[in-house]
């Protein structure tokens, strides 16, 4: 299960969900609010400051695949996952990012 602390101003975090243990903990100072989305074998998390990360489904440690500028604004709504794009909300506009696969990739 992952999740969002505001503890040490914001970290995310990896707990088990039938112990509680918690597997892992992500860098403070994270943000104020992170909205999470799933996809196989990833997490992407939205910080409230625009950034997107797409850190590794692992319960073993904190692993950020990438990391993205997706908007100079405040990001509030929780993204939206199209087949091919992802939608952004920020406090004044809508953009899509769109998604290339490796097949794509030129």
């Amino acid at each position: 299960l992952y999740g969002f602390s505001h503890y040490d101003s914001g970290r995310l975090f990896c707990l088990d969900p039938e112990t509680g243990e918690v597997l892992w903990t992500g860098p403070p100072r994270t943000g104020k609010n992170v909205m999470f989305l799933s996809a196989p074998g990833l997490v992407a998390a939205l910080i409230d400051n625009g950034e997107l990360r797409i850190l590794k489904a692992s319960p073993k440690q904190y692993e950020q695949i990438a990391s993205y500028r997706i908007a100079e604004d405040r990001t509030w709504a929780p993204p939206v996952l199209l087949p091919n794009a992802v939608l952004i909300k920020d406090h004044q506009h809508l953009t899509m990012w769109r998604l290339r696969s490796e097949e794509t990739k030129q």
